[in-house]
């Protein structure tokens, strides 16, 4: 049994646990804002399909490994918020923070099995100049707007779950 004040000690841990929590979940959700809410989707269905992957190729240079980071730490981050708040007894205030930790991991589970291999696909020299890349290109957007919907969903979930009890971040 935890003493009074290691308990206060951990409770007083979530509120930076969740505040963490939220920015790397933000920026994760901020992709799919990109894609879905601010049109980039649509931008980019209609270029070529040599812009499209020259784009791709150039963005996935530069965000795709930090983008690997944010997604692990907001997974670790939302298992050691929800661990926290079952710890502190605080069990049947979580239930979004868990919903927000199934969409991640939807997220991913598309990204490893779909965008992932579009991507290798559409990195391979082999495809340049074939039709098959336009309906790459399509797919790929498709998936990554289902992605970013997840994504923007979790972190509306995680706002209304500090809404919901803003003492923890008051506090």
């Amino acid at each position: 049994m935890q003493k009074p004040e290691e308990l206060m000690k951990a409770m007083d841990m979530l509120v930076y646990v969740r505040l963490l929590g939220l920015f790397v979940y933000f920026i994760i959700a901020s992709q799919g804002a990109f894609y879905l809410l601010l049109g980039f989707a649509k931008a980019m269905s209609n270029v070529s399909s040599d812009t499209f992957l020259e784009v791709r190729s150039a963005t996935d240079l530069v965000i795709g490994g930090r983008l690997r980071i944010f997604y692990i730490s907001a997974l670790l981050l939302l298992l050691l918020w929800i661990g926290m708040s079952f710890a502190g007894g605080s069990y049947h205030c979580c239930y979004f923070v868990i919903l927000a930790f199934l969409l991640l991991a939807a997220d991913i589970t598309l990204a490893l099995r779909v965008s992932i291999p579009i991507n290798k696909l559409l990195n391979n020299d082999m495809l340049t100049g074939s039709g098959g890349i336009t309906g790459l290109q399509e797919k790929w957007l498709f998936y990554i707007l289902i992605r970013g919907a997840l994504c923007i969903t979790g972190f509306i979930l995680l706002l209304l779950d500090t809404v919901r009890s803003p003492s923890v971040i008051a506090d």
